[in-house]
């Protein structure tokens, strides 16, 4: 299974918006504010919620709206919905006016429960003449779905903190973060799955051959196995090493596996340059074991090796996402050079003209 689409109405940076996925890579570029990350973490909530037909009647764990909180840390969905200039809660409805928040997936594969589906949330304003209000409708839901093998791996590091897995901690829950961080320690932390393929065993040894070393899971901590040096603490390891470790972790639990969804959060973040394309490598090789990948970067360098490197076969598409009047909007192209909104390529050209300008004098 694959996320063909998503379409996005009025949720946070996002008043109109709607995005054709490939099944491969996703590469996501845009200035701070665009909106990147927010749509990782709409496609994470995505694929967790779950909707279950028990004989003939939908439900639901909880409000997808609650559900797509915790991924923002929001201490409600207001917080996240866009609205009128102005507007105030109040107890009062007026129908007439609707302002609805639409999340919409279309799945490639066909033979897949989940089609297509709209998840809405109605703003319901009062006219220009009296107070502005809005409340919260619960969705009407029509279909079944499953919760979609997904693993969200943020910014910051966090197996360092294993420590917080400890059954004194009781939920993850009641810690400060929002829930892509306290997943990654959950997921991390499982136990192993027996049926990770060859193909998979095969990017872990391009991890292992990149990091030198393999990640070790001694709960509730994590280290660093150098070979004849022994284990090393996690906490000293260096940042881009953490972060492919991670990745080969994930596969040992079953969370990147073929058919799952992995969305990552600036990958190429502390990496030295030189391992980019050994991180780019591991990317597409994920890909062509079947695992869809989203990615959100600002790194001229980590985007251009997946044209560099991907092969005949591989489905890679760069988005560009940028501010309009009618809020973010998005173009995409399989070429990263070829995207006609680029602020990676407009500042290295910039900078190209500075070093040329400098060396060339006037």
């Amino acid at each position: 299974m694959a996320i063909g689409k998503v379409s996005i109405k009025n949720f946070t940076v996002f008043e109109d918006i709607a995005i054709d996925l490939c099944p491969g890579v996703n590469v996501f570029i845009g200035e701070n504010g665009t909106g990147k990350t927010h749509l990782l973490k709409v496609l994470y909530a995505f694929c967790g919620y779950v909707i279950e037909n028990v004989d003939g009647q939908y439900s639901a764990r909880e409000s997808f709206y609650a559900y797509l909180c915790k991924p923002f840390r929001s201490i409600g969905y207001d917080k996240l919905a866009r609205r009128s200039p102005g507007a105030v809660i109040t107890d009062t409805v007026v129908p007439e006016s609707i302002i609805p928040m639409v999340l919409e997936f279309c799945a490639r594969d066909k033979s897949y429960s989940f089609e297509s589906r709209h998840i809405e949330l109605r703003l319901l304003f009062v006219g220009e003449d009296g107070t502005k209000v809005y409340n919260i409708i619960d969705s009407y839901y029509t279909q079944s779905k499953a919760e979609i093998t997904a693993a969200f791996i943020p910014a910051k590091d966090m197996l360092t903190h294993g420590e917080l897995t400890r059954p004194e901690y009781e939920s993850l829950g009641a810690l400060p973060f929002d829930t892509t961080l306290g997943d990654t320690l959950r997921k991390a932390g499982a136990s192993n799955d027996s049926s990770v393929s060859d193909n998979m065993r095969a990017v872990q040894s391009k991890i292992r051959e990149a990091i030198d070393g393999d990640l070790v899971y001694s709960e509730p901590r994590y280290y660093m196995d150098r070979g004849g040096i022994g284990q090393i603490d996690f906490s000293v390891e260096s940042e881009g090493h953490k972060r492919l470790g991670l990745i080969h972790r994930l596969i040992e639990t079953g969370y990147i596996k073929k058919g799952s969804v992995l969305l990552w959060d600036e990958p190429e973040a502390n990496i030295n340059p030189k391992l980019i394309p050994d991180l780019v490598e591991v990317i597409l090789k994920l890909s062509r074991c079947g695992v869809q990948v989203f990615v959100a970067t600002h790194d001229y360098m980590f985007a251009k090796y997946f044209e560099v490197r991907r092969k005949d076969g591989d489905e890679v598409r760069f988005h560009s996402l940028r501010r309009t009047d009618e809020g973010v909007k998005s173009e995409y192209n399989e070429n990263f050079r070829d995207l006609k909104e680029n602020p990676i390529i407009e500042a290295f050209d910039e900078l190209m003209d500075e070093v040329l300008g400098r060396n060339l004098g006037d």
